[in-house]
């Protein structure tokens, strides 16, 4: 990297003699230094999905810094150069293919103030998108509220309660070649919305409550000729029994069940441990990040 600077460097001086001399150091600087940054990371990897990550972030915290006279378009197109050259090195087993995943939990308000949800951060259906975009993939993300950035060069469709998370997959469905519902829905929402703060009162507060739209059940009957359908089970018992049922009873082709109680696996961790359950077939992974397990799966 320090080597490459130095040549970036004295080129940048002899840029300044032409215009059409500039125009060359603009192409031969970008190429130079992006290939550094990627070269920096790679040595720096604890994982693929780290490795890009961090080459994506010098990448732009750097270059408007060091070339502030790039044309617009030189580093507005940088994302397409710095995914084309990142795909070298990854095996792009899913070009031309569309991913569609879900991730983290849902909001299901009460009132203005309150809201009913759950756990989940989102982690495991994020580290899915990311490596299904880093094999090729065109990837959309339906994405309930979360702290964790967004994958680059994918689409996220932002929601918040169940009932918007199955309008984004209902339209995104049908043009999908693989989903992967990593979500944690609600299950039930609550039956009517206090327009104003419900005020505390003496005594105790029942709320009705009203299921929610079973997205993996519509999914599987609504599903489209080659279609691969994924879904997820969050069990503290019965693990393997209980995502057997989901399998048949959703009509999809695979469910990653994990078990709450299991060290390592759960929601706001980085690590899980899955059980990958098919009709013919049931697959223990070890533990592992979440991106080592979303690659597997």
């Amino acid at each position: 990297l320090h080597d490459g600077l130095n040549l970036v460097n004295r080129w940048r001086l002899r840029s300044l003699v032409t215009k059409n001399v500039a125009l060359q150091f603009k192409k031969m600087t970008h190429n130079l230094y992006l290939r550094a940054i990627i070269a920096y990371c790679a040595r720096r990897k604890k994982g693929a999905g780290d490795y890009f990550s961090s080459a994506v972030y010098y990448y732009r915290a750097f270059i408007p810094r060091l070339f502030p006279l790039y044309d617009k378009a030189v580093y507005i197109d940088s994302d397409t150069i710095l995914r084309a050259d990142i795909g070298e090195l990854f095996d792009m087993d899913l070009e031309g293919k569309t991913v569609l995943v879900t991730a983290g939990a849902t909001q299901e308000a009460l009132d203005p103030v309150r809201y009913l949800t759950n756990h989940s951060t989102g982690k495991m259906g994020y580290a899915i998108a990311k490596m299904a975009m880093l094999r090729g993939a065109e990837v959309t993300l339906v994405s309930g509220p979360t702290s964790i950035p967004y994958p680059p060069f994918v689409k996220v469709v932002p929601i918040k309660s169940a009932r918007d998370m199955f309008e984004a997959v209902a339209a995104n469905a049908p043009d999908s070649d693989f989903i992967f519902k990593a979500a944690a829905v609600a299950d039930y929402t609550p039956a009517a919305y206090n327009d104003n703060k419900m005020k505390k009162k003496d005594g105790d507060l029942a709320i009705p409550l009203k299921r929610t739209q079973d997205i993996l059940k519509y999914l599987g009957e609504n599903r489209t000729p080659g279609q691969v359908i994924c879904g997820f089970s969050m069990e503290t018992e019965n693990m393997l029994e209980n995502s057997r049922t989901k399998l048949e009873k959703k009509n999809v082709d695979m469910i990653c069940a994990n078990n709450l109680k299991v060290a390592g696996a759960g929601f706001g961790v980085d690590t899980n441990v899955i059980t990958l359950i098919t009709k013919d077939n049931c697959v223990e992974l070890p533990l592992q990040t979440k991106e080592s397990a979303a690659n597997a799966i």
